[in-house]
């Protein structure tokens, strides 16, 4: 039975969703057999390359070169830096990504790539989420850095373009992974990316996020530009181009913020690589980049922003309360804007809890937030959090003028109730809300089946701040946990047969009769050289010598030929002391 993951309860309840069941089980022998290979050649052979974080902290993070590590034991080990770890499904949608990363978890791919893209693989797997991520937490600079680019990610505003590279971005990784070069999905998974990178246009926030992660945590260097260390995850679980960082193979440039001008193809090798002088340097960037993103300009453009995204947003106020909502209309010639209209599940919430809220409007008839959000102060110059009990009881009796607001918006209504918290008016509850503007009603509250008995306004008016999503993941409603185990289940036959030959390999390392017994076995399968490498690698580090060993070598060194020198064969064959084709 899969083992429960220790970070599950502090995952938030909307992206529980995305956790999955490690099922350990179900990684077979071939499946152990590429994790070591691996290791082998990147622990093994970069960590003397990489920032030094990564050699202390490999073995800290709760991981073996030897065997797939456990999820649940990785996220005991990362407990000790105040971090965890938790299972998800391959790829998750990037907010949620980053939302993870700034509670401190790190997502970690259950699937482990197949034998035939050792080198390389553009899926999400536990190799590179495992062994690539996790052992560099251990640094206080580096895991700052991974919480701070989470916060501003998961902030950040996307647009409904993005959606469209995200997905063909995911079914082209799977068909890399899945299918044979040359083949007509892969043609087409090719051609769909295409297209929806063409039709982007405009880099959103989330975008240039995305891109300062991939350039700095993905695929980042570290040090002098003329002898860089490694620290991206995605260098550092690359056979192909950990080692190719290292003898030219990608142009190095010193890291700017100019880099989120440089868009990535996660499928491809990266033609290009940026240096940090010091990790300490990671977080003045996306802090610098942070600047320039509605969660930090405010005011109209954020606004815009919001609006543009079609997605959730929070409006900061004045006096410490949020608006949450959707974005889908402001008047087109205020800066700032008057007013804002607001759509779909809304709530009103302080830094703590949400005051009122959320309903959709297909839920029961009950207290819904005013769609249609007066800001600024009041007509009077103060702002509207000022405002006593008494003031509102005034405004909104029956002879009162509602509020008037310094843009010339009126609000009027009947006053049903105050909510107040520690004796200080927070939102105010009002029948027949109605708002207008120069003599163009805004909004006039309708009555009937399926209305709100009420609207709620927040006692706040002066716009804060404006970020993507909600501040509180109370605001979402509480998703179950997926009820899926990772990775996915091997399908029966053949494959069954060759994993009873790495099984015997791995069982009798040590016996040479035995060892030499299964060389005949492996001439059913004469495409798999991992196999060949794992029984060549066993005998000799028994000291067997002889027409064995050589045959073995000499089969190797065909396949890397008949492989196009794809495959890390040569790689393998030089670890063993031996030549390759």
């Amino acid at each position: 039975m899969p083992e429960p993951d220790f970070s599950d309860a502090r995952v938030p309840i909307h992206l529980r969703q995305y956790v999955v069941e490690q099922d350990y089980d179900r990684y077979d022998e071939v499946d152990q057999a590429v994790w070591r290979f691996i290791l082998l050649h990147t622990y093994g052979q970069l960590r003397d390359h990489a920032h030094p974080a990564y050699a202390d902290g490999f073995g800290q993070a709760g991981m073996r070169v030897d065997r797939i590590p456990r999820v649940s034991e990785m996220d005991r080990a990362l407990s000790r830096f105040g971090w965890g770890a938790v299972c998800v499904d391959g790829f998750i949608p990037p907010r949620a990504f980053q939302e993870l990363q700034a509670q401190r978890i790190l997502p970690i791919a259950a699937e482990i790539r197949r034998s035939n893209h050792l080198a390389y693989t553009p899926a999400p797997d536990i190799v590179h989420e495992a062994a690539g991520h996790a052992p560099i937490v251990a640094d206080p600079q580096y895991a700052g850095y991974l919480q701070r680019i989470g916060e501003v990610g998961s902030r950040a505003f996307s647009l409904p373009q993005d959606v469209a590279v995200q997905e063909a971005v995911r079914a082209l990784s799977v068909a890399k992974e899945r299918v044979a070069p040359g083949s007509d999905a892969l043609s087409r998974a090719e051609a769909t990316l295409a297209e929806a990178i063409a039709g982007a246009g405009e880099v959103s926030e989330a975008a240039q996020v995305a891109r300062l992660h991939w350039w700095t945590v993905e695929y980042g260097l570290v040090g002098a530009m003329d002898a860089p260390r490694l620290y991206g995850a995605g260098l550092l679980s690359s056979l192909g181009e950990g080692h190719a960082c290292l003898r030219g193979g990608a142009e190095h440039r010193p890291l700017s913020l100019a880099c989120v001008e440089t868009a990535f193809d996660i499928t491809r090798p990266q033609p290009q690589l940026f240096v940090v002088p010091s990790l300490g340097e990671l977080v003045a960037h996306v802090n610098a980049l942070a600047e320039r993103l509605a969660q930090r300009i405010g005011g109209r453009v954020a606004l815009s922003r919001a609006l543009q995204s079609e997605q959730l947003a929070t409006l900061r106020l004045d006096g410490g309360l949020d608006v949450m909502g959707t974005v889908v209309e402001l008047p087109q010639q205020d800066a700032p804007p008057a007013w804002v209209r607001l759509a779909g599940r809304r709530a009103i919430a302080d830094a703590r809890e949400v005051l009122v809220g959320p309903i959709a409007p297909e839920d029961r008839p009950g207290v819904d937030v005013l769609p249609v959000l007066p800001l600024g102060p009041l007509a009077d110059g103060r702002p509207v959090s000022a405002l006593t009990h008494a003031e509102i009881a005034r405004a909104f009796s029956p002879s009162g003028a509602g509020l008037r607001y310094a843009s010339g918006v009126q609000l009027s209504g009947r006053l049903q109730r105050q909510l107040a918290v520690n004796g200080r008016p927070r939102t105010v509850e009002l029948v027949g809300a109605r708002v207008e503007r120069d003599g163009r009603v805004l909004l006039s509250a309708a009555h009937g089946a399926g209305a709100p008995a009420a609207h709620a306004l927040p006692l706040g008016g002066a716009l804060r701040q404006v970020v993507a999503g909600a501040t509180l993941g109370a605001f979402h409603p509480e998703q179950p946990r997926s009820g899926l185990r990772a990775p996915a289940i091997r399908p029966a036959g053949p494959h069954a047969a060759l994993d009873a030959l790495y099984s015997r390999g791995h069982r009798h390392a040590r016996e040479r009769e035995a060892l030499l017994a299964l060389r005949r076995g492996v001439a059913a399968y004469p495409s798999d050289w991992l196999l060949r490498w794992n029984l060549l690698e066993s005998l000799l580090s028994l000291g067997v010598e002889g027409r064995e060993v050589d045959a073995l070598a000499n089969e190797l060194r065909a396949l890397e030929v008949s492989y196009a020198h794809r495959e890390p064969i040569a790689m393998g064959l030089r670890s063993l002391g031996l030549d390759a084709a």
